[in-house]
């Protein structure tokens, strides 16, 4: 070991590692060095880095994913490699289950909830000969303009994409607009708001110990317009001093509507800068006020908005407590193509309160969208994947779903979970064959679901030998 440094370990995807960029930035104001390694790298690279960089510490920053083999992977190796190296978990996957990750000999430490403040701390303690606690719960960041993601730490040209590529629709590609669509690119992502004040069964996004709320006070805190209107100019001068071209920007908020004066400020910043932008919102936040919402995004550039239907069954959304209607689902479909804003609904299914008729309402209603709707596109639909703290994960476990023994195991329970019938012995109690079959169709129909199979099997092996 050295000095202050730290290697940060972040997900495999297609996107920024929002997390890990505002931790390496929390790091940094702190004096602490950081290097972003992706969990996917072979761990005798990672091996040669810390010979070079010699960190204090190495950081993983985890989600409940079939990427967990490549975090465990990794971990052991640091743990048998570099014997006194502290290994430090934290991320939504560990918030989660604490406890069960702190048990494991190959992770010393676990954060909880944000870590921009607990991180820094924890890694100045261990560069000092300090031992912190097993488990360390953050403080939720309460001004998130003290910090800024590190874009300057990454190859931005990986999370840049064509916007035909990003909006998922040929809603905007019109035969006469394909020469000009080609010259745009979309920039993947800028997180204005953390958190979300609604309470669906399923999601852990609302839950206390992924947002260090203990105080009842609505779970959600944004950065200022100020700083949203000085990151989105960096953002675009960083890019263009990579030689690349910048038309938009992705929104990552959860729910970026609490402040709705504040919202409008933002995208008509984003208009006025002619970018234009990929965003989340519910359905009945769109439709409200004879469309207001959607008219706004039609008015400001909105390239797509992606929606969190979930289901196509009444019953089921209001078992989720999801608060909005099927009716407004189809309603945002026809007023997105009349405002010409492309629409993505994300569905689910497969929850423990589920039947044939609302599965096959879903699977039904992503067909119909699939093939007939111009402006609109599905997201899935996904299998319900358990989260340990919400409603749908008690309910899962009455239902039978047994939770997984040890870390390595939640490597399994993803949204495209390839053995979900044994998973979860609720699908074969409450749906017929033809029923099942649909959805294992839905399933196998994807690039990601064989990947992450074979991710997950080569990760197994390697770990049991």
């Amino acid at each position: 070991m050295s000095g202050d440094n730290i290697i940060l370990v972040h997900q495999s995807t297609a996107y920024p590692p929002m997390g890990a960029l505002y931790l390496c930035d929390a790091l940094e104001k702190s004096g602490i060095e950081c290097r972003f390694v992706r969990c996917d790298t072979a761990p005798e690279e990672l091996e040669k880095l810390i010979r070079s960089f010699r960190p204090a510490a190495i950081a993983m920053s985890v989600i409940t994913s079939f990427d967990i083999p490549l975090f465990v992977n990794l971990s052991r190796h640091v743990k048998k490699v570099f014997t006194g190296m502290p290994v430090i978990w934290g991320g939504v996957h560990p918030s989660l289950n604490p406890e069960q990750c702190a048990a494991e000999d190959f992770i010393d430490h676990v954060i909880t909830g944000q870590g921009e403040e607990a991180l820094p701390e924890m890694a100045l303690s261990i560069a000092k000969g300090g031992k912190p606690d097993r488990i360390v719960h953050g403080k939720r960041t309460r001004d998130l303009d003290a910090f800024s993601p590190r874009w300057e730490k990454l190859d931005l040209s990986k999370f840049v994409f064509l916007e035909q590529h990003s909006v998922h629709s040929q809603g905007k590609i019109d035969d006469d607009k394909k020469a000009h669509i080609a010259r745009k690119h979309v920039f993947y992502y800028l997180l204005t708001s953390r958190g979300c004040v609604y309470r669906c069964t399923f999601c852990s996004e609302p839950l206390a110990g992924v947002n260090n709320t203990g105080d009842g006070k609505p779970n959600w805190h944004a950065h200022s317009y100020e700083w949203v209107e000085n990151e989105v100019r960096r953002i675009k001068e960083l890019v263009s001093s990579r030689g690349l071209s910048i038309d938009g920007i992705g929104i990552w908020d959860d729910m970026f509507w609490v402040d709705r004066k504040r919202a409008y400020r933002i995208l008509d910043l984003l208009k006025r800068e002619n970018l234009g932008y990929l965003i989340e919102a519910r359905a009945d936040h769109l439709i409200k006020d004879d469309a207001a919402l959607l008219r706004k995004l039609g008015d400001t550039g909105c390239m797509q908005v992606f929606v969190g239907a979930e289901s196509a069954d009444q019953k089921t959304l209001d078992y989720l407590r999801k608060g909005t209607r099927v009716n407004d689902y189809r309603k945002i479909i026809k007023l997105g193509e009349k405002f010409k804003v492309a629409v993505r609904l994300s569905l689910i299914v497969g929850f423990p309160g589920e039947t044939d008729e609302s599965v096959n309402r879903t699977i039904d209603f992503s067909e119909q969208v699939t093939s007939e709707s111009r402006y609109a596109s599905i997201s899935g639909p996904k299998i319900f994947t358990p989260y340990p703290g919400t409603v749908e994960y008690e309910r899962a476990v009455k239902r039978g779903f047994v939770v997984p023994q040890n870390t390595l195991q939640w490597g399994r329970i993803h949204r495209k979970a390839e053995n979900c019938l044994e998973l979860y012995p609720w699908l074969k109690e409450n749906l017929e064959e033809d029923t099942i079959r649909r959805i294992e169709k839905v399933l196998s129909s994807t690039r990601e679901l064989r990947g992450a199979k074979d991710q997950a099997k080569i990760c197994e092996t390697k770990n049991a030998q």
